[in-house]
């Protein structure tokens, strides 16, 4: 009967140089908990930026049935709003992955 390997739980690099570095896996719950934590701190953040977003249009007046049936044109200040969420929702999906592996 054949055995079943076990999962390796460090790697080891071997140099050139003959030096040996050894690190250390992360294991499938270690990778699911930071994926979890991952997923709650960008839908939080979201989720915040829809509601100042939100907040803002209704102060100045671009949440009326008009401007959102489509019959009547956003003021400038709207769809500067619109614009800027549209970038700060960009660079907070795309941009939370690439800082924290930069980090």
């Amino acid at each position: 009967m054949a055995e079943h390997p076990t999962l390796e739980q460090s790697y080891t690099v071997d140099t050139p140089e003959s030096v040996a570095f050894a690190y250390e896996i992360a294991g499938i719950g270690n990778r699911f908990i930071a994926a979890l934590i991952d997923t709650i701190i960008l839908t939080v953040s979201v989720l915040l930026l829809n509601l100042l977003v939100l907040i803002a249009l209704a102060i100045f007046g671009d949440m009326t049935l008009d401007v959102l049936m489509g019959d009547n044109p956003p003021s400038w200040f709207g769809g500067f709003v619109m614009a800027l969420y549209a970038l700060i929702n960009f660079v907070l999906f795309w941009g939370y992955y690439v800082l924290f592996e930069y980090i």
